[in-house]
């Protein structure tokens, strides 16, 4: 049990580093369009303004995804999902009551019984595991929610392009 744990936390925190650098690389490419919509000469203030803001906005999204969760705590769910669950996505074990329901449905659905030794070690391995796929889900909410914040941005770019 020990060693599938670890391995499942190396791939939630995978996922985890992904979600930062597309969070990190949307900040860059909002400061990127910024610029240019500051330097189009001819485009109406309004317009630019309302770009920069709500490009702004999109970045804030982004940024929030960069605070800290420095809790040891998970958040609970109540629908107790775990018949149909994906062990391995950290989309489902984010949706689980706690780390006892996510060890209980690996050892029930894999059969891997935990070694009586290395109890505290997996519960603390599988804490971290729900924890670090509540907060990959956190980030990859406040992504979408920015990148739709974005679209949005360019949309008010082009007509003011347009507009010009």
């Amino acid at each position: 049990m020990k060693e599938y744990l670890k391995e499942q936390l190396e791939r939630t925190n995978y996922w985890l580093s992904f979600s930062e650098a597309k969070n990190g690389a949307l900040v860059a490419l909002n400061i990127a369009l910024m610029a240019v919509c500051t330097q189009v000469s001819n485009m109406n203030v309004v317009f630019c303004s309302l770009t920069c803001i709500i490009l702004l906005v999109s970045s804030v999204f982004c940024l929030w995804s960069f605070y800290p969760n420095l809790s040891n705590k998970t958040q609970t769910n109540q629908n107790g999902m775990a018949a149909n669950a994906n062990l391995i996505f950290y989309g489902d074990i984010a949706k689980m009551q706690d780390k006892n329901m996510y060890i209980n449905s690996v050892e029930n659905r894999y059969h891997i019984n935990i070694n009586a030794n290395e109890r505290e070690q997996c519960d603390d391995l599988a804490t971290e595991v729900l924890i670090n796929s509540q907060i990959t889900i956190l980030k990859y909410k406040l992504f979408k929610n920015a990148v739709r914040v974005d679209v949005c941005a360019v949309i008010v770019f082009i007509v003011g392009i347009i507009c010009a």
